[in-house]
């Protein structure tokens, strides 16, 4: 049989089932390699995948074969990160305990997070790994990796993200301590939070304030 795989509006590609099937297992196996590769992750980012399959004309085929591994239940997939199920850390009880409990913890701490060192006098067992188990978490999109220091909730950032989009399209810029005031935090979290917007190319300075940065178009 022929699958038809949709290219753009006008064009499409038709792919025969068997070419289609071992074209999925070339995606598997490259998820393999790439949890061999980083054994502490659930996921990889998307990217990172995309980037293997750079010599495609288009990224429909393999958006169109993600989809298929993901109804057939191989691969956990979502915007950003992709994974196979079943694969990544094996952790003890204690320690997916301690990942759900500071995930919860920076979750209810919004803007204004425990340090790592906080964090782990906070935890009653499995101290030593609090910093891989946030790393790791991070690498899972469920953190944001602020400092060394400094995690926050996915959700937190996000909320963050969408306040300062509001306040930045009505304003000339923000400084430093508008933005902490606007997100009732504290200097401590307000300067590497903005250093951290910059470098993602979410803000951008002009001169004492941030602005919005310009959408990237390319």
């Amino acid at each position: 049989g022929i699958r038809r795989v949709k290219l753009t509006a006008t064009r499409e590609l038709l792919i025969h089932h068997q070419r289609f099937a071992e074209f999925c297992g070339r995606i598997l196996k490259t998820l393999e390699r790439m949890h061999r590769e980083h054994p502490l992750r659930f996921k990889h980012p998307r990217t990172a995948l995309e980037h293997q399959f750079d010599y495609l004309d288009s990224m429909e085929l393999l958006n169109a074969a993600i989809e298929q591994l993901k109804q057939d239940k191989k691969i956990d997939v979502n915007r950003e990160s992709i994974g196979l199920i079943g694969y990544g850390p094996k952790l003890s009880k204690g320690e997916r305990q301690l990942l759900e409990q500071l995930n919860r913890q920076l979750q209810e701490a919004g803007v204004k997070p425990p340090s790592v060192k906080e964090l782990e006098k906070l935890a009653t067992k499995n101290r030593q790994s609090v910093q891989e188990l946030l790393q790791m978490s991070a690498d899972n999109g469920e953190l944001v990796k602020i400092t060394k220091e400094i995690y926050f909730h996915r959700q937190v950032m996000e909320e963050v993200q969408q306040k300062l989009t509001t306040a930045l399209q009505t304003t000339d810029g923000l400084t430093v301590s508008d933005i902490r005031q606007l997100l009732d935090t504290t200097r401590k979290y307000a300067v590497p939070l903005c250093e951290y917007l910059d470098s993602i190319g979410f803000t951008a300075r002009d001169g004492d304030k941030r602005v919005l940065a310009p959408v990237a178009t390319g």
